[in-house]
C-alpha cells in the first residue's frame, strides 16, 4: 500500500432501501430491508511522483486498490479503522489545498458484499 496524505474521505453506501407489502402487519408492510448497495466515495490525496504512486495510470487502466485508514482516535472505546478491499477510480480532477497540488479521487467498489469494514476498538 501506499500511505497518500489526505484531508478527507468520503463514503456513500448508496442503499436500496425496500418495504415490502405484509398483509398481516398492523401498517401493512413488512420488515424494511436494504436490498442493494453500491458504496461509492472520494478522497484528495496529495500528488506525488508517478514513481511512488501512479494514480493516473491506475485510473486509465481501472487496477484495483485497496483503502485503509488505519487506527483512526487514541482514545479506546473510541478508535476506528475503515477498509475498503477492493476499490477503483472512477473519476479524477486537479485540485489544491493550501496550495499543495491534490487529486480529487471519486471512487467506487467491487466486492460483493464486502465492500467495507468498520472496526472499533
Amino acid at each position: 500500500g501506499f500511505p497518500a496524505v489526505i484531508s478527507a474521505l468520503s463514503i456513500n453506501l448508496n442503499n436500496s432501501i425496500v418495504m415490502p407489502p405484509d398483509l398481516s402487519a398492523p401498517d401493512g408492510f413488512g420488515e424494511i430491508r436494504i436490498a442493494d448497495r453500491d458504496v461509492k466515495g472520494s478522497f484528495d490525496p496529495e500528488m506525488v511522483l508517478a514513481s511512488q504512486h501512479d494514480f493516473i495510470s491506475d485510473w486509465k487502466s481501472g487496477n484495483k486498490r485497496e483503502i485503509f485508514t488505519g487506527a483512526i482516535g487514541t482514545t479506546p472505546g473510541n478508535i476506528y479503522e475503515m477498509h475498503l478491499p477492493e476499490t477503483y477510480y472512477q473519476e479524477l480532477a486537479d485540485g489544491d489545498r493550501d496550495g499543495i497540488r491534490t487529486l480529487d479521487i471519486g471512487f467506487g467498489t467491487d466486492a460483493n458484499d464486502n465492500e467495507l469494514s468498520l472496526l472499533f476498538t
